[in-house]
């Protein structure tokens, strides 16, 4: 019985298949074997929909992954105890790119393995960083905004889309579905940069040219 016990205590390795073959073991905290089977469908399904995306079967080794469990009025990290299925499992994907760390693509899968969420333009988005097709990386983004008026210290830079999906509740071939017919060719990716303080600045530079498109001045309330 205690043999039992610790096995279900310990951690899980997520199966692997001919295309994800590795991924590091993933820990869960609980000695709900259903749930730890049912995470580990969620997680394949997620990492599976990543390698579509960039239709690269090593993908996943270019990305830090973070996972949040939402449950009923609060949100469990993946060093938290866990007590039953939660509403929905949460894959955060943040890509490297050389000493730099993106952030991030979204997927929420719940327990039924339904595809919740998936940030789909800033899948393509890391995508095009990845693949080159996007000149303006994390460290060029830095010089530019320094060299219009942002200071280094407490400097902010997020990569992001002009654009968003809406949630959906799509099984896989839904997803795929969806996916294919999208439209992204109408789509923009820039650095949003600011120095988040009273009276400070906020600039957009496009991602492709480096161009800088947009400015503000932040105002605190």
């Amino acid at each position: 019985m205690k043999k039992l016990i610790l096995i279900l205590l310990v951690v899980f390795s997520i199966g692997c298949n001919t295309k994800i073959n590795h991924q590091k073991e993933v820990k869960l905290i609980t000695k709900d074997s259903a749930l730890i089977e049912n995470f580990k469908q969620a997680k394949l399904l997620a990492d599976s929909i990543v390698v579509e995306i960039f239709n690269d079967d090593n993908i996943l080794s270019h990305f830090y992954i973070s996972y949040n469990f939402e449950y009923e009025g609060w949100d469990k990290s993946i060093s938290d105890t866990l007590c039953g299925k939660p509403i929905q499992y949460e894959f955060h994907y943040n890509l490297y790119l050389g000493s730099d760390t993106i952030g991030q693509g979204t997927i929420n899968i719940d327990s039924l393995r339904m595809i919740k969420y998936c940030s789909i333009y800033n899948f393509e988005g890391l995508k095009k960083l990845h693949e080159g097709e996007l000149k303006i990386d994390k460290s060029k983004a830095k010089e530019i905004a320094l060299k219009n008026g942002l200071k280094e210290v407490g400097l902010n830079l997020e990569f992001k889309a002009n654009d968003e999906v809406f949630y959906f509740y799509l099984n896989h071939d839904g997803f795929n579905k969806l996916f294919k017919r999208t439209n992204f060719k109408k789509v923009g990716y820039f650095w949003d940069a600011s120095n988040y303080c009273n009276g400070c600045p906020e600039i957009y530079i496009n991602a492709k040219d480096g161009r800088v498109f947009e400015r503000f001045t932040i105002i605190q309330h």
